[in-house]
Order: C-alpha cells, then sequence, then structure tokens
C-alpha cells in the first residue's frame, strides 16, 4: 500500500449521526446519514472513497471500478 493511505477513526456522537444495513446489490450495504458508504456482496467489497481518492485507489492491486448497467459509479 502507498505511504499516503491512513486509517482515520474519529468517533462519532449517536446524536448525530444514523447508520443502517440495508439489502442491495445482492448482499448487505452499509449507510450513513442516508448515504451508502459500503457494501459486501459474493463479486467483493464496494467502498466510497470519493471522486478525489479513485483515481489513487484504483492502482491498488485487484482494484476495479464499480460499473451497473453499463455506467462506471464514480468516487
Amino acid at each position: 500500500m502507498s505511504s499516503s493511505w491512513a486509517v482515520l477513526y474519529v468517533p462519532l456522537s449517536p446524536e448525530l449521526v444514523t447508520s443502517h444495513e440495508v439489502k442491495m446489490f445482492g448482499g448487505v450495504g452499509f449507510k450513513l446519514n442516508g448515504n451508502l458508504v459500503a457494501a459486501a456482496t459474493r463479486r467483493g467489497l464496494l467502498l466510497r472513497i470519493g471522486k478525489d481518492h479513485q483515481a489513487e485507489a484504483l492502482l491498488q492491486p485487484g482494484a476495479r471500478p464499480m460499473i451497473m448497467r453499463g455506467w462506471t459509479m464514480e468516487g
């Protein structure tokens, strides 16, 4: 992994954050404040990393963009 990658852990107040699991993509998705942030399926792990980090993330071994119905998803 690139040395520019870091793990960010920020404790969040339950009063400010809502999260829940939803069935999607034939697996389970995880939403934070109503926005999809990750999903796990038989095809792999989907992570939302943001458009600013997409090019660097795609350089990682095994990484690929998500394509749904012929459309490449950004970020």
